[in-house]
């Protein structure tokens, strides 16, 4: 009980760190930058995630999960401040560079140990979800009185985390000691469907406001429609354990596919705010469903061998190749069909990925 009430604070602060980082691209829309810097400077946390994954992974194999998190936590905390005390364009560019080197790292390995030392994960990853509800609203009321929050408490989150994992055993198993094995083929064939499912979702948490936009709805109902979007992840992983053993990691990852992509295709059609609103709320049935279905398929039905390159591809997938997708293809799409035949395209696309998943899962 001990070690659930210590994960469950780690996951709390974790994505506490991941609501507050977002945030930033409103501090940076706040001192000046045009919605192309602001971009790049977002950007840049996919793009790095690509590269440190596979480096944090590897030397966690030989040094612990535990001494990776311990070590990125300090690096972190300076180059945040420098990002906040940087002036122009430039020198917030480079800070920008610095920090999303260190903090992609921190999430992954803090997940992988509680699903290694947790048997009953879902709940302790449902924190997660309460922390980053709280952050996000907590800030939303903050940053009307100073930007500065978001730096104070991303620091207060990254110095608890530091001070908890000092009393947590860590579970790596060592590279010298056994090696690693390939990742069997059909969890690549898997990992082709998150990054088709995973895009087309994140094209909605991008686009959504634009959308919303489009339609000239009220301009606060967008933030209000994400944050409703969150909580639903929370009765999921309140039952994920009992769903699991009804459905398995398979049927359960491509009903995660198949509501996002029915999810994408009734957006546009529905054209009243409530409507529009209610939709939304099939979010608790596909992120978080594919997520957790994809770590415990790593966890329980792959060689132990192969878990660490398998986590380092699902990250790199997740934190990486799936918002630069969903991002920039999405943009790309939404100017030249535009955004409403986006959605349609993209939804058609996952949900007939859904159904070839659904054939193709009994081969494997």
């Amino acid at each position: 009980m001990e070690e659930y009430k210590k994960f469950a604070l780690i996951e709390f602060l974790i994505y506490s760190i991941v609501s507050s980082y977002a945030l930033l691209s409103q501090y940076f829309a706040e001192v000046g930058f045009s919605s192309s810097q602001i971009g790049i400077l977002m950007s840049l946390m996919p793009i790095n995630s690509l590269i440190t994954n596979p480096l944090y992974f590897k030397i966690a194999e030989k040094r612990g999960k535990v001494f990776i998190l311990r070590v990125l936590t300090f690096p972190t905390i300076f180059f945040l401040w420098f990002v906040f005390f940087s002036r122009g364009f430039l020198h917030k560019l480079i800070s920008m560079a610095f920090l999303t080197f260190f903090l992609p790292g921190i999430i992954p390995m803090a997940e992988s140990l509680a699903i290694e030392k947790i048997p009953f994960y879902g709940k302790v990853r449902l924190w997660g979800t309460v922390g980053f509800l709280v952050s996000a609203f907590s800030l939303g009321i903050l940053v009307r009185f100073s930007f500065v929050f978001i730096f104070l408490l991303m620091t207060s989150f990254l110095v608890a985390i530091f001070v908890i994992f000092r009393n947590v055993k860590d579970t790596s198993i060592s590279a010298k000691k056994g090696g690693r094995a390939k990742v069997p083929g059909f969890f690549l064939l898997v990992l082709l469907f998150v990054i088709l499912g995973i895009s087309s979702n994140y094209f909605n948490f991008v686009f959504l406001p634009v959308l919303f936009k489009v339609r000239n709805y009220d301009v606060s109902l967008a933030g209000v429609t994400i944050s409703l979007m969150t909580t639903t992840e929370i009765l999921f992983l309140m039952f994920s354990e009992r769903i699991l053993k009804l459905m398995g990691t398979k049927l359960l990852f491509n009903s995660g596919l198949l509501v996002i992509g029915l999810r994408l295709l009734f957006v546009p059609l529905l054209k009243n705010p409530v409507s529009s609103v209610l939709i939304q709320f099939l979010h608790g049935w596909t992120y978080i469903v594919i997520y957790y279905a994809v770590m415990q398929m790593i966890q329980n039905e792959l060689p132990i061998k192969s878990r660490t390159a398998a986590r380092t591809l699902f990250w790199m997938t997740l934190q990486g190749f799936a918002p630069i997708t969903g991002s920039s293809l999405g943009g790309f799409l939404s100017e030249a069909i535009g955004i409403s035949q986006t959605y349609y395209l993209l939804g058609t696309v996952t949900l007939t990925s859904a159904f070839v998943f659904f054939f193709l899962r009994r081969k494997f």
